[in-house]
């Protein structure tokens, strides 16, 4: 979940920074009193900032960023590190990460390499980590999922390399991966039909295999052929995943391989056919892992029982968000469960309490709560970080200064995040990008300047994205007139989006940013995001959450939009 999602609105009542050099002392002084890990996260993100326009302190903050990382190898890099090492110094980055604490240091590099659609590198970094004698990496699964639809054999080979030796075979075990492929592969296939053939050629055979599909637990029903089909095990639903993909890309392996699969499949010609198989839910859908219980549909005073049984103080907050958004609780009520949730935080072990304060600012701001209800839940984030040794990302310092929460003064960490906001607001016009629209042509920031601009980050994968769009394109086409220019930007590759975007009729300039350079800029973890810049090209408002057309000309209108 997003950390933040309560829109930030910074234009009408912030008070921009005057001089660089001014923001710069500051940082210098604040970063000796963070603890390790913040501190050299500041003097990275600090360098990545200034890297274009005030080389000298880039430099500066650079090497004793870099030094302190070498010099504390128990350190986990983090995505604002990655980001900031591999855009100012890509030639060192990687060696500077790998300095680290194995296997900590694959998964981050895994973990770039793969939201940048380099699978290359991210093969290379996979074949280092299954080399390595250590702790098995526990990243690696997730990241053969994430290489299935960018570099199918390459995936394929990583996956038999560790199949074909019984010792890796034991240390990486891989359950998920025939699942993995089967929707890796369907991604993949309208760009190269021929890949995923090759692969589908290789895995095939094992599908005969004694053994190779263990029976555990799986159910889902999905309609084949005008029938329904209903899946009761696990080498079931791995069978009929794998035999409908097949037999839309590869009739050839169907018709060799077709005595595994039920006779229905033959029926699945295109990848279309093919998709509500390949993609079907296991199992009933679930709001929370850690229970069955319905907190959206079940009567009120039976949810807010529930809640109340809730042990654990990061689920309760999470069950009463869900019950604070839904449309039968007034604004009073709203507030009295805000109420009782701050309480239940507060008596909550102290390493709990800001990422639970954190979540709470969420669901209170997607249930469409004011500023001073949310207000005391801010103030209990600001006291409650150092002693969670709660990390304070971009989202959280600029909601505090937003809110002009004070409480973290004390702060070194918190004092850093908000001067790293100064420093971006000052360099805000000379930070520019051109990346190409979906039908080729390109578009700078530059060019929009005059402008309120609104940034949407999102991916046709992200379910809550496509749940704003409709907000998205209707401001669009009203507005666009008007002086404010909209830019959905996503790291997708081109043919994924333009099915997409034909599918569900988007009329949104759609920008593609293949090496998230624009996501690195804004610190964009979660999805979706939105940065509305004002006429100056400052960020003015920052939200995760779209819940209605009025909230985001709210939004618009904070950085000077014309209504």
């Amino acid at each position: 979940m997003p950390r933040f999602a309560l829109a930030l609105l910074l234009g009408a009542s912030a008070a921009f920074p005057q001089g660089v050099d001014r923001i710069v002392r500051t940082l210098e002084e604040l970063v000796p009193k963070e603890p390790v890990s913040p501190g050299i996260e500041t003097e990275l993100r600090a360098a990545y900032l200034l890297r274009e326009s005030h080389s000298a302190p880039a430099q500066a903050f650079l090497e004793r960023g870099s030094a302190r990382l070498a010099a504390h190898p128990e350190i986990v890099p983090t995505p604002w590190m990655m980001a900031s090492l591999f855009a100012i110094e890509p030639e060192r980055a990687e060696e500077i990460v790998l300095q680290h604490a194995k296997p900590a240091s694959f998964a981050p590099l895994l973990e770039y390499y793969l939201k940048r659609n380099q699978s290359a590198d991210a093969i290379r970094i996979m074949h280092m980590a299954i080399a390595y004698d250590g702790p098995p990496l526990g990243y690696m699964g997730t990241a053969l999922g994430k290489l299935i639809p960018l570099d199918p054999p390459g995936a394929a080979d990583i996956y038999f390399t560790l199949r074909n030796s019984p010792a890796l075979r034991a240390k990486y075990p891989l359950p998920a991966a025939p699942v993995q492929f089967a929707q890796g592969l369907a991604s993949a296939a309208p760009n190269d039909r021929a890949a995923v053939h090759q692969v589908l050629e290789r895995l095939l055979p094992l599908l005969e295999e004694p053994g190779f599909l263990t029976d555990g637990n799986s159910s889902f029903q999905v309609v084949v052929a005008g029938q329904e089909v209903r899946v009761k095990s696990g080498r079931q639903a791995v069978l009929l995943r794998i035999g409908a993909l097949t037999s839309a890309v590869a009739p050839d392996l169907y018709q060799r391989y077709g005595k595994l699969f039920d006779e229905r499949l033959a029926s699945v010609k295109s990848l279309a056919d093919a998709l509500p198989v390949v993609n079907a839910r296991a199992g009933p859908i679930q709001l929370f892992s850690w229970t069955p219980f319905d907190f959206e549909k079940a009567p009120l005073d039976a949810a807010l029982a529930e809640v109340r049984k809730t042990v654990e103080v990061g689920r309760r907050v999470g069950a009463a968000g869900v019950v604070m958004g839904r449309a039968d609780v007034s604004q009073a009520q709203k507030r009295a469960i805000l109420n009782e949730m701050l309480a239940s935080i507060q008596a909550a072990p102290k390493r709990d309490r800001a990422g639970a304060a954190d979540d709470l600012i969420w669901w209170a701001s997607k249930a469409g709560m004011d500023r001073a209800a949310i207000r005391p839940a801010v103030e209990l984030l600001a006291d409650s970080a150092r002693d969670s040794s709660y990390p304070i990302d971009h989202e959280a310092a600029l909601m505090m200064r937003k809110y002009g929460v004070y409480a973290g003064r004390s702060d070194p960490s918190i004092q850093s995040r908000i001067a790293l906001l100064e420093l971006e607001d000052a360099l805000a016009k000379a930070y520019t990008f051109t990346l190409p629209l979906l039908d080729g042509k390109p578009i700078g920031l530059a060019e929009l300047r005059g402008k309120v601009v609104l940034l949407n980050f999102w991916a046709t994968w992200c379910g809550p994205c496509r749940e704003e769009m409709p907000i998205l394109e209707n401001v669009y086409r009203q507005m666009k007139d008007k002086g404010v220019a909209v830019l959905a930007i996503t790291d997708e590759d081109p043919s994924v989006v333009q099915r997409f975007a034909k599918e569900f009729k988007m009329g949104l300039p759609v920008v593609i940013d293949r090496t998230r350079s624009t996501f690195d800029h804004y610190a964009i973890e979660g999805l979706p995001q939105t940065v509305i810049l004002d006429r100056q090209g400052r960020i003015a408002a920052r939200t995760s959450v779209l819940s209605d057309e009025a909230s985001l000309r709210k939004l618009l209108a904070s950085a000077g939009a014309t209504p």
